[in-house]
């Protein structure tokens, strides 16, 4: 064997040894990285959901719609955050010169919500932030950021029933039209869970929250819902719900209230 095919056999073997040590590292890398997962994800649970749902007020259409929410609790500690959107095609009316109108245009609108909550427990009451934000293009709503904190009660705490309110401060950023605003406010909300036992596996549920504008007190919003989820086959289920949300000044030409109704085909892990 010459000095050249050595060298050449050298090489060789010193490269491989190098890629089987690096694919060792990879792979004990990934076998590290599969094992934190589950770790990691432990104690959540998330729910997808896709469906249709339709509209009163602002806009009297139909649209898709889908959803994503997680949460876990971790003793005295509640975590949920969510993820939601809808869409529908539109067009856009324009009126001639003689009076008539036709439609031309076509374009996709919709509306779009985060929110992020968080409870700590202590004593019968607990605290809670919230940072939530929306943008509505059927109404016109082209942004409103909310972002709250406050103490809260349970009046009702059993498994099968919960009644809670919760009361404190937030700022509201929005703006509606061309017209932008933002102001502190007073916050008040409500909400019941309850899983009858004439219905099992059934969970339903209703919330309602105001912002009380604290700059301009003849301002304030509400938004009111109510929802059942209804068990089907396995992890699978069918969620029904209904809202309402009321601006007692959305600004010139936008009505004050709307109304949606929502049937969404859900998948639990």
């Amino acid at each position: 064997m010459n000095t050249k095919t050595a060298l050449s056999f050298a090489a060789a073997f010193a490269a491989a040894s190098a890629f089987a040590d690096a694919t060792s590292d990879a792979t004990a890398t990934a076998v590290d990285l599969a094992e934190a997962i589950p770790e990691a994800s432990a104690g959540w649970e998330t729910k997808l959901s896709a469906g249709f749902e339709t509209y009163g007020g602002n806009t009297d259409k139909d649209a898709v719609n889908g959803r994503i929410e997680t949460q876990k609790s971790d003793g005295e500690t509640v975590v949920i955050a969510s993820l939601e959107g809808a869409w529908e095609q539109q067009k856009t009316t324009y009126v001639r010169e003689d009076g008539s109108t036709y439609e031309d245009d076509e374009r996709t609108v919709g509306n779009a919500k985060f929110d992020v909550n968080v409870k700590e427990r202590f004593d019968g009451f607990f605290v809670y932030g919230n940072v939530n934000g929306k943008h509505d293009g059927m109404s016109d709503l082209k942004y409103r950021f909310v972002e709250s904190l406050g103490l809260g009660t349970y009046l009702v705490d059993e498994d099968a029933l919960k009644f809670s309110v919760e009361g404190g401060f937030a700022y509201v950023q929005e703006k509606i039209g061309s017209d932008d605003d933002d102001y502190p406010a007073l916050r008040l909300a409500e909400r019941i869970d309850w899983k009858p036992s004439w219905a099992d596996g059934v969970s339903l549920y209703e919330t309602v929250a105001c912002l009380w504008d604290l700059d301009d007190t003849d301002h304030y919003l509400v938004a009111a819902e109510a929802g059942a989820d209804v068990p089907l086959a396995g992890a699978f289920s069918l969620v029904l719900k209904a809202a309402v949300d009321y601006n007692s000044d959305p600004g010139e030409g936008v009505d004050k209230t709307d109304r949606k109704v929502i049937a969404q085909l859900a998948y639990t892990f």
